[in-house]
């Protein structure tokens, strides 16, 4: 996923949005590449905290279907 190596900014925020709802309308679209979308949400610095919220529904919602690969909890809690 080539979101992990830019920075953060709007247009990458927009992005991430897209894809996390895209995420939640189909999750078993996304079972053999989540790995990399789990990496390219860790690079964030400093994610809004809606964006935040987002992540964690996608990994409660990832959890709920038996697939249990986590965020990583520092992008969760906000903390570096």
């Amino acid at each position: 996923m080539s979101l992990r190596n830019i920075r953060d900014n709007d247009e990458k925020d927009s992005s991430f949005r897209g894809i996390c709802c895209m995420i939640n309308a189909n999750p078993n679209g996304v079972v053999q590449d989540f790995i990399y979308f789990c990496d390219a949400v860790a690079s964030w610095v400093s994610p809004k905290e809606d964006l935040k919220e987002m992540f964690s529904k996608v990994a409660i919602n990832r959890n709920q279907s038996q697939f249990c690969i986590a965020l990583p909890t520092t992008v969760l809690n906000g903390t570096s």
